[in-house]
């Protein structure tokens, strides 16, 4: 969570030198990273710390850059900006922990629900990345 607070403002930085695509792809692969390396089922200490700071840290990485792209697009409502932003997050950790809590029952295993976690990153990632594709 402290990783997620810290990099919030480094993402905003980034915004002026990089598109909010980018940032959000860097993000979510950081995050599928994270979760496909806390997924090993004898993981020791070091890739544990390593894989909990790339979540902390793409968790937080794209907050600032997306709330400054939500401003941009409604500019007369930048608290309806912020409120779009928290509201993605909070709907996927009203769903999200939950569904880790019942993969984890079906299947007696984290190291399941961590995979479902990546995988749906990098199927996140993907869909940013051909829909922008597509764009071009």
């Amino acid at each position: 969570m402290l990783l997620g607070i810290f990099s919030r403002p480094f993402g905003g930085k980034l915004i002026k030198k990089t598109s909010v695509l980018k940032i959000v792809l860097v993000s979510l692969l950081m995050n599928a990273t994270g979760c496909f390396i806390l997924s090993a089922t004898s993981i020791t200490l070091v890739p544990a710390v390593f894989a909990i700071v790339l979540l902390g840290i793409g968790c937080g990485l794209p907050y600032s850059s997306l709330f400054n792209k939500a401003t941009e697009l409604f500019p007369h409502r930048a608290g309806a900006a912020m409120g779009l932003v928290n509201m993605m997050g909070i709907i996927m950790i009203l769903i999200g922990a939950p569904l880790i809590g019942k993969i984890k029952d079906m299947t007696n295993s984290y190291s399941s629900a961590f995979v479902a976690l990546g995988t749906f990153a990098l199927l996140i990632a993907a869909i940013f990345y051909l829909s922008e594709k597509n764009k071009k």
